[in-house]
Parts: C-alpha cells; structure tokens; sequence
C-alpha cells in the first residue's frame, strides 16, 4: 500500500494490523510508483532482511508486469 499504516490514523485498537499480522501475513507500507503496476497479472517481489527482536524494517520491492 502507499500509505504509512495498514490502520487509519489514531486508531490504537490496529484492527488491520491484528487481521493481517495476525493472520500469518506482513504489510508493506510506504510503496512508491504503484500506478505504474497493472491492477491485474503483475507478480510483486518482497525481499526483506530478518532483524533481530525487531517488528518491522525496511525492504526492497519490485514488480513484474506480463
């Protein structure tokens, strides 16, 4: 997504993120350029490093259209 939070701003209940973490699942946050990928057929690549004790970080992200 290319806003900065699965949830809306000032909602401290994260309803997203407890659906979505929850749910064996990570968020992207912050993506640049998405107009530029196909609503459809594109297949988005994630790699992101593993940071001890850590809940998040960055990641590199690209996408490849049909």
């Amino acid at each position: 997504m290319d806003t900065l939070s699965l949830d809306r701003m000032g909602d401290r209940r994260y309803p997203a993120h407890t659906a979505v973490l929850g749910a064996g699942r990570y968020g992207v946050e912050a993506l640049a350029d998405l107009d530029a990928v196909p609503p459809a057929g594109a297949t988005v690549v994630v790699g992101a490093p593993k940071h001890a004790g850590a809940t998040g970080g960055p990641c590199r992200v690209f996408a490849i259209a049909p």
